[in-house]
């Protein structure tokens, strides 16, 4: 039903080092101020949180550190990579996972998480949490994910998820997605 948007669907890569700097030592830093992390309750049939809580540290919207900068410094990326200009649409925050964290196979929102990124903020684990995903032709691949990595992928599109069972102490994602501007779309938020 949703059609490819891209020629290979997903690519991993590494995000530009001044980007990866100051989120880290952003997100470093609002590690334990209460106001930022916030404990998920309930994210969706996705995630296993009443056994493995989840946490979001919130970005703010504008600023030095901010979602605003973190789209604008990716924008040109995943333009490049789809091939065409696009609205941002949501950047969730950081979410960490923790221990026993399962994120089941599943598809995004179709209208607005047309071309999605995944950044591995930081992470301390006992064993590599892989992402799994199928590509246009239903081929499952997975992929290690470490610190400073990038993930392009049609998040609409490509079931994906992490399945197995997470061993360790914390994994911390944020993830921002992007719709094509003919689309009309997109809330900036």
């Amino acid at each position: 039903i949703v059609r490819a948007v891209t020629k290979s669907g997903f690519e991993h890569r590494q995000l530009p080092y001044y980007t990866y700097a100051w989120l880290r030592e952003w997100f470093l830093s609002s590690r334990g101020v209460g106001r930022n992390n916030i404990t998920e309750s309930h994210v969706g049939p996705c995630m296993n949180q009443h056994t493995a809580p989840s946490e979001m540290t919130h970005l703010p919207y504008d600023g030095e550190y901010s979602k605003k900068r973190l789209s604008e410094e990716l924008q040109d990326v995943l333009e490049d990579w789809y091939g065409g200009p696009l609205t941002m649409t949501s950047i969730y925050g950081i979410r960490r996972y923790t221990n026993n964290s399962i994120l089941r196979m599943h598809v995004d929102t179709v209208f607005t998480h047309v071309v999605s990124a995944i950044i591995n903020v930081d992470q301390k684990v006992d064993r590599d949490w892989k992402l799994k995903i199928l590509d246009h032709d239903y081929n499952e691949h997975e992929m290690v994910m470490k610190p400073g990595d990038l993930v392009l992928y049609e998040s609409a599109k490509l079931l994906h998820g992490r399945p197995d069972t997470f061993s360790g102490e914390h994994y911390d994602n944020i993830f921002i997605h992007y719709a094509p501007v003919e689309s009309g779309k997109g809330t900036g938020v």
